[in-house]
């Protein structure tokens, strides 16, 4: 026999609701790894850095080799977003870091690390996508225009990582070429508020109004 329908409505209305989102959090811890954002970004046609992931000293030093001074920089970079032991509430985060062939020595045996090539003369800049469109800017004149391929394929790498909101960051070459670099799963609103207008905190909130409990509504690739 089942619970008496008093109790039975008692626990209903005493559950918690269950919460809205715009990204599954399971779909975000997927998707800060570094290597999966790079294989999904090139799986939708989106151009991605020369980059390898080794705990080889020789392998890191031949891939180092002759992309340094003048041929652009290597960044080390945290296979997944990392923190460092320290002081209670102060964090140390791990940042990318240029590395120059000299410095590698045979610490790089201890784990896995990211060597990624970044050309010369890039400029640094960042799309977001909300629901599969592209947010406007605050200051759109001061950024390049995005080509449609590189806005479509930004579209779908959110998708395909499971996401409906998504921060990307793209190094533009001066020739026009269009770098993936990375994605944010979880764009930081109240930085964004600052740098892109109010519009982008509200089309935020307006899409997290239409979420259903519990659920993304991810759109389809």
């Amino acid at each position: 026999m089942g619970a008496p329908a008093g109790p039975r409505r008692f626990a209903a209305a005493s559950s918690p609701p269950k919460p809205a989102w715009l990204n599954h959090p399971r779909h975000v811890l997927h998707a800060t790894l570094l290597p999966v954002q790079l294989a999904a970004a090139e799986a939708s046609g989106l151009a991605v850095p020369p980059t390898v992931i080794t705990n080889i000293t020789g392998a890191a030093r031949a891939f180092t080799r002759g992309r340094g001074t003048g041929r652009g920089t290597v960044l080390c970079r945290a296979v997944s977003p990392a923190t460092l032991p320290n002081r209670p509430g102060e964090p140390l985060h791990v940042v990318p870091t240029v590395i120059h062939e000299r410095q590698l020595d045979d610490s790089v045996r201890a784990t896995a690390h990211l060597f990624q090539h970044q050309p010369p003369g890039t400029r640094d800049t960042r799309l977001l996508v909300l629901d599969g469109h592209i947010l406007p800017t605050a200051d759109v004149s001061s950024l390049p225009t995005a080509p449609g391929e590189v806005t479509r394929g930004a579209v779908r790498t959110v998708t395909r990582l499971g996401l409906r909101f998504a921060e990307l960051r793209f190094a533009v070459a001066p020739d026009g070429t269009w770098t993936f670099l990375s994605c944010d799963p979880s764009p930081d609103l109240w930085e964004l508020d600052e740098t892109t207008g109010p519009q982008t905190v509200l089309a935020v909130a307006h899409a997290l109004s239409r979420s259903p409990a519990g659920g993304t509504n991810v759109p389809s690739a």
